[in-house]
């Protein structure tokens, strides 16, 4: 009979953050699951883990891998395996059944499992080539096979660097695009798993593989076919391991791919097309034919030397498209394509002419006075596919190995008049889920909010990088501090943030410094001092997805990077610096450059140094390292003297030079003592008001500017700078046609100006978490714990904010009502929340119609723990479910 109080239902079961993964990296894999109810305070209090070899077996007493047995705890995130030992290519089922507060139990429903990655002895392929020409072009690989028996389950694995694409039987197999995601090639290689059981047919198969130049610079490739019959026999069919000169079975030919670049793009030539060549029956062409094809064994090639590991993270995958919105003609036979929207991707070309005619691509941000596009921003980068036609019938076609940042295109050499269907343009990123949204009662604010997430998601390929269209798009640690955990706000990061991280590391040298850029390219060694991010990631993994594994497999790399620039320091003070507060409005650059020239770089290093050690310190004490977490905090308490010792002038009352990010730093640090906050504050306001409620901060303290002035009960200025349209400022972007966040406040100029660039999107984190007040308590991790804490501005009249974590959906919802605050929460199973109104909203207090506060009357509502009140205003403990309050003012 069921319990009178089961509505529980367990969704979203995740392995390793994932939905039934193929080939994940670790024999311990953690489980996760969200709970809902509609009831009002339900948690969970136990759960049963059943790990088994089939679905059947999922059972308590029948599990044949793990039975976890009944644990009395709430958690439901990232829970470990302790089970028996996994082989390789094993698959798992699993089942959970959690108890409830109300002592009813639910079992999950539906499928559930993982299959772990081979285990490294046993891979037998090895990386193939060809090293005799063919420079510059991609590469088409071929392997034969024939299949006498059913199969039972097979699986692929393969890396082809720098990109690849895999078909099989003439079909592309799954829809990854510019795989693998980018590492230090020397470090790490990353494959991916697919699944062709359902994809082979008796008789001859073919298996194709195109791979391009990608950030490698010269095409191999490694792949791994295993095949498991009825009976559990295993066949390997690999790359490497067969003859290269007497019937070779890999083949290579040049493809009709005849350059590739990350930077500048793709030519393609239709004319040298094979049909049929990955196809079952293919013949090549004679030898001696005009349609000859160069088909040879492929030859063994050096590997790029680091470690192969299965890629764990979301792949690359075109996400949506857009259709122009206009197509202009500013010359004869030149078609400027606008799609409306600045992006990353690419463009798929429809149209039919003569074999020979060749079509020219040229993408870009902006336009010239002339209407013609302009890439003077781009620097080297060509930014320029080509297209060469067949001839006859209608041709399709859209590039592989490259992708553009742009808004506009520009085409040339078109047989004929274009229309909406010659050319749609492909969203393409990491495909990460959504997260969060956010909306107010401001219309400029919302238009900044929406151009910040178009931004974060041009900026995401493998890793977050800075730009997606110059030649540079490196995952720059500086943009990371700020842009972080704005950006988990827009999408569910932990699988990405976990490979950046492995990234970052990667760059560590003995000493312990890391690199400003990950993968490294190019930068600098030791980064700035303001790459705190490499500290900030693994923590927001902590706090938002409960991720401790990468916290603590890093730890020793973050305190061996502290203690690189404690080397660096002298007396607390830390004068190592690159870039500081970078890129403020150009009159504040250092010869009109985009370093700061009123911005201490010490200020600034000495400021993260404390940040830094204030994070390890967090981390440290989520590890259980009890002694290193008092050590850091003696470093931060230091390192706080030697600060205020080196930068305040008493005789002026502020820190520094007295410009807004002197300022505002430290008061956002929270370092500043009593007695100097006011004039701080003082000085701040007094320097906004003398720029005409305009920023003069750069990359790192913009940000920091509008959580500062909120949470000093200045959220009127915050909305004051945001409401500006003249430079410098966000609305002076979008009344320039801004659909983007730009990398400078300026317009124009050719050296460093992006205008897809991620870094002053940070303030999009305000407008969730103090403008909407959705927060969380960064010491529950997993978000176990919400805080709902609205900084209500006079000019906004409404807000809302919501998040999907992996306990599942919270959202916060005020509006202004007269004299009353309306404000609905929703907060699902088995997460708390603590709500804090706003102190001018400190009079009667209701739910739902419930009088809670503050006569004798007041009562308790369902799912309603402790009602307090302070100086600061109301503060309600709750639990989960849905929720109406009204709250009239002090």
């Amino acid at each position: 009979m069921p319990h009178p109080h089961a509505d529980l239902e367990i969704t979203d079961l995740r392995t390793e953050y994932r939905v039934n993964p193929l080939g994940i990296p670790t024999r311990q894999p953690r489980f996760s699951w969200r709970l809902s109810s509609a009831r009002r305070g339900a948690r969970q209090v136990s759960y049963r883990i059943l790990v088994a070899s089939s679905p059947e077996l999922a059972q308590p007493g029948k599990a044949d891998r793990w039975d976890s047995g009944r644990i009395r705890s709430g958690e439901s995130i990232a829970i470990a395996y302790r089970g028996k030992p996994l082989s390789g290519s094993e698959r798992g089922h699993w089942a959970v059944l959690v108890g409830d507060e109300t002592g009813a139990e639910t079992r999950s429903t539906g499928e559930a499992w993982f299959e772990t990655a081979p285990d490294e002895s046993d891979w037998k392929a090895r990386w193939i080539g060809w090293t005799a020409g063919w420079n510059g072009q991609a590469l088409c690989f071929r392997r034969s096979f024939s299949l006498d028996r059913r199969i039972a389950r097979a699986r692929i694995h393969v890396a082809g660097l720098g990109y690849y694409e895999l078909r099989l039987n003439g079909a592309k197999v799954g829809d990854r695009v510019l795989d693998p995601a980018w590492t230090a090639y020397d470090k790490r290689i990353l494959y991916s798993t697919y699944d062709l059981t359902d994809s082979l047919r008796p008789g001859e198969n073919v298996l194709g593989v195109l791979v391009g130049n990608g950030w490698h610079g010269m095409p191999k490739l490694i792949a791994q076919l295993m095949l498991w019959d009825d009976a559990g026999r295993l066949e390997v069919i690999a790359t490497g391991t067969e003859p290269v000169f007497v019937q070779p079975r890999w083949l290579v030919a040049p493809s009709p791919i005849t350059q590739n670049s990350v930077y500048d793009g793709e030519t393609y030539d239709a004319r040298l097309e094979i049909p049929g060549w990955d196809e079952p029956g293919f013949k090549p062409p004679p030898a001696k034919t005009p349609e000859a094809w160069r088909l040879m064994g492929a030859v063994p090639v050096d590997a790029p030397g680091g470690r192969l590991l299965p890629q764990d993270m979301e792949p690359i995958r075109v996400v949506g498209q857009l259709a122009a919105v206009s197509i202009r003609e500013p010359s004869p036979g030149v078609h400027v394509f606008d799609f409306g929207q600045n992006i990353a991707g690419w463009c798929a070309l429809r149209l039919a002419g003569n074999a020979g005619q060749k079509v020219v691509l040229r993408f870009a941000e902006i336009l010239a006075e002339d209407g013609t596009i302009d890439q003077g921003n781009l620097r080297t980068a060509r930014a320029t596919d080509t297209y060469i036609l067949k001839g006859g019938a209608m041709e399709y076609w859209e590039p592989r190995f490259t992708y553009h940042g742009f808004r506009y295109v520009q085409v040339e050499g078109l047989p004929s008049a274009p229309d909406g269907a010659t050319l749609v343009a492909k969203i393409v990123r990491s495909q990460v889920e959504a997260s969060g949204d956010f909306s107010c009662s401001h219309p400029l604010i919302d238009r900044i909010h929406q151009n910040a997430r178009w931004t974060e998601a041009g900026n995401l390929h493998g890793l977050p990088t800075d730009c997606p269209q110059r030649d540079e798009r490196m995952g720059w640690l500086n943009d990371l501090t700020v842009r972080a955990e704005a950006a988990v706000r827009h999408f569910h990061l932990p699988r990405l943030y976990a490979k950046f991280m492995d990234d970052i590391t990667d760059t560590q040298d003995a000493s312990g410094a890391i690199a400003d850029t990950a993968p490294m390219k190019w930068g600098n060694r030791p980064a700035d001092p303001v790459d705190a991010s490499y500290a900030l990631l693994p923590w927001i993994l902590y706090a938002h997805y409960g991720d401790a594994r990468t916290l603590a497999g890093h730890y020793p790399n973050l305190t061996a990077w502290f203690h690189c620039l404690e080397r660096l320091s002298k007396n607390g003070v830390l004068e190592h610096s690159l870039y500081g507060d970078w890129a403020p409005p150009i009159a504040e650059g250092r010869n009109g450059s985009a370093h700061p020239a009123h911005t201490p770089a010490a200020l600034m290093s000495t400021g993260y140094f404390l940040y830094l050690a204030r994070l390890l310190s967090r981390i440290a004490g989520a590890l259980g390292k009890r002694g290193d977490a008092r050590r850091f905090q003696k470093h931060e308490a230091r390192i706080a003297r030697a600060f205020h010792e080196t930068f305040w002038d008493g005789a002026r009352g502020v820190y520094g030079s007295g410009n807004q990010a002197c300022l505002v730093f430290p008061l956002w640090l929270d370092i500043v003592p009593d007695s100097r906050r006011k004039a701080c504050m003082d000085s701040l306001v007094a320097d906004l008001h003398a720029h005409d409620l305009h920023v003069t901060t750069g990359n790192l303290c913009t940000r920091y500017l509008f959580e500062v002035l909120s949470r000093e009960g200045r959220g009127d200025l915050a909305i004051g700078i945001l409401s500006q349209t003249s430079y410098p400022s966000y609305g002076y972007m979008i009344e320039h046609g801004a659909t983007t966040i730009w990398e400078r406040w300026e317009l124009g100029g050719t050296g460093m100006n992006s205008y897809n660039h991620p870094m002053y999107g940070s303030v999009a984190l305000w407008m969730h978490r103090d403008l909407a007040g959705l927060d969380l308590d960064e010491l529950a991790p997993g978000f176990s714990r919400a805080r709902i804490r609205p900084r209500i501005p006079p000019q906004i009249e409404h807000a809302r904010a919501s998040l999907q974590t992996v306990r599942g959906r919270v959202a916060v919802s005020w509006r202004k009502s007269g004299p009353s605050l309306l404000l609905d929460l929703e907060i699902p199973a088995n997460m708390e929340a603590e709500l804090i109104l706003p102190p001018e909203y400190s009079g009667a207090l209701t739910e739902g119609g419930t009088v809670l506060a503050p006569t004798s009357k007041g009562g308790k509502i369902p799912g309603m723990g402790r009602i307090a009140k302070d100086p600061g205003g109301w503060k309600l403990a709750l639990g989960s479910g849905a929720y109406h309050f009204e709250v009239g003012q002090a």
